[in-house]
């Protein structure tokens, strides 16, 4: 629907759409805290297979990436690499995504004896206008971070660019991480560390899910959970040298 999220206008197009019989069948993306999307699907009993999880309580059908793996892995690189002042900015936290993957960069730094302070935690809104203003707040701070993890590469790019223009090098002396792998991240300067998302595969099992349901077919798995590799670049760097905090 190109309809405002989250407003009685969607939901209405999306009644229309099953009542209408439009379409044979619905892909959900950009899963949302309460999503009323699933729940109208579901009490239609409409064929829909979803993208992302969602705190819904009922069972669909989806297919997602591990986004707190994803968030473990790159924590772990950055911790390994000397930081302890890692900040997060976050996607919209009605996003469900949002929740895993700051989820999954918290319990690695508590497994290190580390904490995401409020002060480090900065919302965004997943464009590269929002990451250059979270940045910004970021480095305003008192203390601010050794390395920025951001929730897509978008938004780290705009980071990156709000560090450049303080005069800052990235990767040497702050470092900035991204989620996704767009194609832009290969070629930003500096290159930007990130976690691939699996996107041919989730494409690929999506489809093949949401015909599966559009046929009544029996699904050998209802629920997948595709793992993301992390992609070492020049945008992490090196790190404090000795692990200590920088002063």
């Amino acid at each position: 629907s190109t309809r405002a999220p989250d407003t009685p206008e969607e939901e209405e197009a999306y009644r229309r759409m099953i009542r209408g019989h439009l379409v044979d069948g619905l892909l959900v993306v950009r899963t949302r805290t309460g999503d009323r999307r699933i729940a109208t699907l579901a009490a239609a009993g409409f064929p829909f297979v979803v993208f992302g999880r969602s705190d819904v309580d009922l069972d669909f059908c989806y297919v997602d990436e591990d986004g707190y793996r994803g968030f473990e892995l790159m924590a772990e690189h950055l911790i390994r690499r000397g930081h302890r002042r890692l900040a997060f900015i976050s996607a919209p936290p009605n996003l469900v995504f949002a929740r895993y993957r700051r989820a999954g960069l918290v319990d690695a730094l508590e497994r290190h004896g580390l904490t995401l302070p409020p002060e480090y935690c900065v919302a965004g809104d997943l464009t590269q206008r929002g990451g250059f203003q979270a940045m910004n707040q970021l480095l305003d701070l008192p203390l601010p971070p050794t390395a920025v993890v951001a929730c897509n590469d978008l938004m780290a790019l705009g980071a990156i660019g709000a560090a450049q223009r303080r005069g800052l090098a990235v990767g040497q002396d702050v470092a900035v991480t991204g989620f996704d792998d767009i194609p832009q991240a290969e070629h930003s300067h500096p290159s930007l560390t990130t976690v691939r998302q699996p996107i041919y595969e989730i494409g690929r099992q999506i489809c093949a899910m949401l015909v599966q349901v559009v046929r009544g077919d029996e699904l050998p798995e209802r629920h997948v959970l595709l793992q993301p590799e992390l992609i070492v670049r020049e945008s992490s760097g090196a790190g404090p040298a000795d692990g200590s905090e920088p002063t």
